[in-house]
């Protein structure tokens, strides 16, 4: 199946700076010096500014001095104050770094802009002016003006009211435009530079709260990413009050806005043993490394190498380049010839350290074996900074597009091809491809892989001179791009109308991650998908209803791409009886008369059926076999065992092809249910009337689901019992009465009497009761105590010797006294 799938990568869109950007060929120091980088080895200039922090300098696009400056002036190619400076900054403390930058004018190559951080108030000579609020501001400045030396056109205009500590520049994301990126407090700003001029400046807020003069922060060559570093003084921390820190935030080049702080790497005030300060950050020219100098507690020459980007493991790989000699590493920069230089705290701050090859990452970097010694600086007691510079960036970029089954990838080249001799694609596998300026380059290339893995695509841009931009990407070739085999067997060619076919999967793919699809044709106009199993799982069967030849295909699907296998031979099915039947009851109380009747009327040659209980095994089995070909008979079949049984019939037609069908059927033992037998209650009497005790199901015509029901009045009390599925049902009559006698009743007999009389005692409930015989004199003749009485009680009373005379016979029982009257007589 040749499709194609897309495979989304992460995509990295590098970009890179042209290092032989000439317009940052000249370096100029605050220390009276500089370097000029267009010859090999730089030579030494001289200038005349002494300030040593924030310096910036431009040059034209031919490596010629324009003008340079820092926050407190600006000066011309002669090294003389550029005319129409009129602006005097307030002091900029010894350590602000990043005090001043040069952005060029968009649309008009002979203006520039000088920003600067400057201090809003007047210059104080103490320490508490270095906390006073600052404001961002620029001059602009016509290269046209002096007769060629340059003018300042418009003097100092301020922005934002903010206390901003540091100022560098990137270009927008459109290309054209620029970028003035300062730092106050938890804000970044985001000044905006077009055709239209300097613009309102985007603010974002930060989590963390630092601030100070020693500070140092850079933006990535593609201008998405930004570095800032925290250093130690008391009064320009971080929040946390402990916590020297290296920060990272992503920055959006279209929109200005800042996200995501993360810290890199940080230290603690209070680490004794291991304790570290960040001051300047550089990029490498593929903009994958970042620099940063650090001063240590040993207080030797360290320089730290980050990896931009996070690995697998989400943390950002470090190297520390040490190089034991007393220095400590101050500025740092990447050079237009692509080198790094630092500066190191030597008692002359005379030598610069040099990293030839600054896009190597770890121990094969080998450390700073370069320097380069420079001749003026003597006067400072501390090391100058390097100047802060906006880069051209000449963009090398990438995007993985597609893929294809088989292990092809398909990228597009994005890159800014006018600028490069030949650009390299190197795919990662060791192939590679090659194409020169002299030939159109071209921005759609595929690849084949021909094993599954992750490898690391790189796009070389070579330049005049011999410089390289390289943009990178890593991307997974995943085992499902390539080819799956699709493929099954049958058990035999033919088969039985109505009875299951089977197909054995027999598919393979080269990788071993489940979820795999495969969806069946089967020839009949049915289509059967089995989704997100693993491989081997993919056997079936299919029931046909139609007799005939039938071709059967099989697409097998891994997830990403996919192959089609039609059987080689068609399939027979031969015609076969329909099996099915009926059977009544489907469930009841044995003894049991089952009724098997079939539902189809086919021919057959023999009909046959099997009684098993729920050990699968037959207990009962019934074959018919007409002399000639005839139509299902049936069968009964008399259960009387109870239980859950399977009833399977199995018939066979004239092709000698035998179907199969099957019903349960649920047989248990009835219930001995007998009820109470009709009866009566009293008034405020209650009653409890319980049905057969066992593991049944009670269901009362009252809605009652208990075994027993308590009642209080008459009526006509039913249950039905049911066990699994036999029901059996019971019912009683209560009568109510409500004469008071039905709870208690006496009867004397014979009365009158002669030798004796019986007293006759009807009690509902069970009670002790007190009988007591008087005369009519009140004198007792006779007393019976404590006489249980339950139901129908009798008392045979002697009166032979007793005087013929009327007697009062009293029965105390436990609610209340009863009185008679009986007469004695003699005969």
């Amino acid at each position: 199946m040749d499709k194609r799938y897309f495979y989304i990568v992460l995509s990295l869109a590098l970009f890179s700076s042209n290092i032989n950007a000439q317009e940052s060929n000249n370096w100029l120091f605050g220390d009276k010096t500089g370097l000029n980088f267009g010859t090999e080895p730089p030579t030494e200039i001289s200038s005349t500014m002494y300030l040593p922090s924030g310096p910036c300098s431009v040059s034209d696009h031919k490596g010629n001095l324009l003008f340079y400056a820092n926050a407190d002036t600006i000066k011309n190619s002669k090294h003389n104050p550029m005319k129409g400076m009129l602006y005097k900054a307030p002091f900029i403390p010894n350590g602000d770094i990043q005090a001043a930058v040069i952005i060029p004018f968009v649309g008009d190559s002979n203006r520039y802009y000088h920003f600067i951080t400057g201090n809003a108030v007047f210059y104080i000579a103490k320490p508490s002016a270095i906390n006073m609020p600052r404001s961002v501001g620029y001059h602009i400045i016509n290269m046209q003006g002096d007769s060629g030396l340059g003018e300042v056109e418009q003097q100092y205009t301020p922005l934002v009211p903010y206390n901003c500590d540091r100022i560098t520049a990137c270009r927008h994301s459109n290309g054209k435009d620029y970028w003035v990126i300062t730092h106050t407090a938890n804000k970044y700003l985001a000044i905006p530079v077009t055709e239209k001029g300097v613009g309102t400046p985007i603010i974002t807020f930060m989590e963390e709260f630092h601030y100070g003069t020693y500070n140092y922060m850079a933006m990535s060559h593609d201008s998405r990413s930004l570095y800032s570093s925290v250093s130690t003084a008391s009064y320009q921390c971080t929040e946390k009050k402990d916590m020297t820190a290296l920060f990272k935030y992503d920055f959006d080049p279209a929109t200005g806005i800042f996200s995501n702080q993360v810290i890199v790497d940080s230290c603690s005030f209070s680490s004794s043993d291991n304790w570290f300060a960040f001051y300047g950050i550089a990029f490498s020219p593929n903009d994958s490394i970042v620099y940063v100098s650090v001063s240590n507690v040993r207080s030797e020459y360290q320089v730290n190498q980050y990896r931009r980007f996070k690995n697998k493991d989400y943390v950002y790989e470090k190297y520390i380049i040490n190089f034991p000699s007393w220095d400590i590493a101050f500025g740092i920069g990447l050079a237009p010839n692509g080198k790094l230089y630092s500066q190191g705290n030597s008692s002359t701050f005379k030598v610069l350290r040099i990293l030839d090859r600054p896009d190597i990452f770890g121990a094969k970097i080998k450390n700073y074996k370069s320097t380069f010694s420079l001749t003026n600086p003597n006067t400072l007691t501390c090391g100058f900074e390097f100047p802060n510079f906006l880069f051209e960036y000449k963009r090398v970029q990438f995007d993985v597009t597609g893929m294809d089954c088989g292990g092809k990838i398909y990228i597009e080249n994005k890159s800014d091809t006018q600028h490069f001799t030949s650009m390299t694609i190197y795919w990662g596998d060791e192939d590679s491809i090659v194409q020169n300026k002299g030939n159109s380059f071209t921005r759609n290339h595929n690849h084949i892989y021909t094993k599954p893995g992750i490898y690391f695509i790189r796009v070389m841009g070579l330049m005049e001179g011999g410089n390289k931009v390289w943009s990178s990407d890593s991307i997974l070739v995943d085992p499902k791009l390539y080819n799956p085999i699709a493929n099954f067997a049958t058990i035999q060619q033919t088969g039985c109308l109505y009875q299951e076919y089977q197909f054995i999967d027999k598919c393979s793919s080269n990788d071993t991650v489940g979820g795999y699809t495969w969806y069946w044709d089967f020839g009949d106009g049915t289509n059967s998908v089995i989704l997100q199993k693993n491989k081997g799982e993919g056997s079936i069967n299919h029931l046909y209803t139609k007799s005939g030849y039938y071709t059967v295909k099989l697409i097998f699907f891994n997830g990403m791409c996919s192959d089609t296998f039609t059987y080689p031979q068609q399939i027979y099915i031969a015609p076969a009886p329909q099996a099915g039947f009926d059977i009544n009851p489907k469930n009841g109380c044995v003894p049991q008369l089952i009724n098997i009747t079939p539902s189809h009327k086919d021919t057959i040659v023999s009909e046959k059926y099997y009684l098993y209980n729920n050990l699968n095994n037959i207990t009962d089995s019934f074959i018919y076999k007409p002399n000639t070909p005839s139509y299902p008979k049936g069968y009964t079949l008399n259960q009387n065992d109870s239980g859950t049984f399977i009833i399977k019939q199995a018939l066979k037609g004239t092709t000698g092809c035998i179907t199969y069908d099957s019903n349960s059927i649920r047989l248990d033992t009835k219930v001995d249910l007998k009820l109470m037998n009709d009866t009566f209650i009293c008034s405020n009497e209650i009653l409890q009337i319980s049905a057969t005790l066992g593991d049944y199901k009670y269901l009362w015509n009252a809605g009652d689901t208990s075994q027993s029901i308590i009642i209080n009045k008459g009526g006509t009390y039913s249950v039905k019992v049911t066990n699994g599925s036999c029901s059996v049902s019971d019912s009683t009559i209560i009568t109510q009465d409500l004469n008071e006698s039905c709870k208690f009743r006496v009867s004397l007999f014979p009365n009158p009497c002669n030798s004796q009389f019986t007293v006759s005692i009807y009690s509902r409930k069970e009670q002790n009761i007190n009988i007591q015989l008087y005369e009519m004199s009140g004198k007792q003749v006779a007393s019976y105590d404590n006489i249980t009485a339950n139901q129908f009680t009798k008392l045979e009373v002697n009166t032979e010797y007793f005087a013929s005379d009327l007697y009062i016979l009293q029965i105390n029982t436990s609610e209340r006294k009863y009185i008679y009257k009986i007469i004695k007589i003699l005969e």
